[in-house]
């Protein structure tokens, strides 16, 4: 990772997409599959390790990073999901 890019397969990309597109994967899966708050924070460490390990790094700081990042995202994605779920009373 040089300059907050990431190198996958030949292109490079920044971080920040990355991370948001860990975020929609997050709230696209939540919004479809998550009725309640409990179950969100499991299923998204799932989400967020085996994305981690996807995008993994020889560097076992930045893995850690990578997977911490990940799953942080993708349980903020699962909240605003859940929350919406219970604000339009999706059933």
């Amino acid at each position: 990772m040089e300059n907050g890019t990431i190198t996958v397969v030949e292109y490079t990309i920044s971080y920040f997409y990355l991370l948001g597109f860990f975020a929609s994967i997050g709230f696209v899966y939540h919004i479809i599959r998550t009725k309640e708050y409990k179950d969100t924070l499991l299923a998204s460490v799932i989400i967020g390790c085996i994305l981690g390990l996807v995008f993994n790094s020889t560097n076992l700081l930045e893995w850690t990073e990578r997977i911490l990042a990940a799953i942080i995202v993708i349980l903020i994605g699962g909240f605003v999901a859940v929350g919406l779920k219970k604000v339009i009373k999706v059933k």
